[in-house]
């Protein structure tokens, strides 16, 4: 990617892949359940580089990624 391009507020899936180390099977994959918005133009489809950037800080910072549970309920059930 060009220096141009990085300030681009749009990537395709396959920056978005390259960017997360994830296959764009898996992007294609949350984007089907809504944890990553996407924007089509066209026939191509985007992503917010901000959206992405921030899933991979998060995720440096180790906090949970976009999309996932942030804490967990109770039960109320012991396991011995």
């Amino acid at each position: 990617m060009s220096d141009q391009n990085n300030s681009h507020p749009l990537i395709t899936v396959n920056e978005a892949a390259e960017i997360l180390r994830l296959s764009r099977y898996t992007l294609n994959n949350w984007m089907s359940q809504g944890r990553i918005q996407r924007l089509k133009v066209g026939g191509r489809t985007f992503l917010a580089r901000e959206e992405i950037e921030g899933m991979l800080n998060r995720t440096l910072q180790g906090k949970k990624g976009v999309g996932e549970k942030t804490e967990r309920r109770s039960t109320g059930l012991s396991v011995w």
